[in-house]
């Protein structure tokens, strides 16, 4: 099994937001050879973000047009999360994940999506705080 344990790390020293629970899960790898990795920890987008965006912004707007929620959801990303790939030289269009958004990224995402909604369909679609959403 793999462990995973938040740190900190200033002027090269380390400092865990729960010391204890690591020191627990090192007692299993006692007189082992371990491997330790360290990476930056990543924000991605928050579950309460993402829960906003299916049960409202995705939700209203696939009421609005008739396409089911996967489908609104493919629809948004090709309008607002385009890229392109490079693949032996070929430039392929795709479109990026939500799950790989960080909460700007995903904040800014939902705006645009709203914005969309606002100017070319006419719908209003209410801020998180205007709406009760799991």
């Amino acid at each position: 099994m793999i462990y995973k344990h938040r740190a900190f790390i200033k002027n090269s020293k380390v400092t865990f937001q729960d010391r204890e629970r690591f020191d627990n899960h090192l007692l299993n790898y006692e007189d082992k050879a371990v491997i330790i990795t360290v990476r930056e920890q990543k924000n991605r987008r928050s579950l309460n973000l993402n829960s906003y965006y299916w049960a409202v912004v995705v939700r209203l707007l696939s009421e609005e047009t008739g396409y089911n929620k996967d489908e609104m959801h493919e629809v948004l990303k090709s309008m607002f999360l385009r890229t392109k790939y490079k693949i032996k030289g070929i430039w392929i269009h795709g479109t990026k994940s939500t799950t790989k958004l960080n909460n700007k990224e995903m904040q800014e995402y939902i705006e645009e999506c709203k914005t969309f909604a606002s100017t070319t369909l006419g719908l209003y679609i209410p801020d998180p705080n205007e709406v009760e959403y799991e």
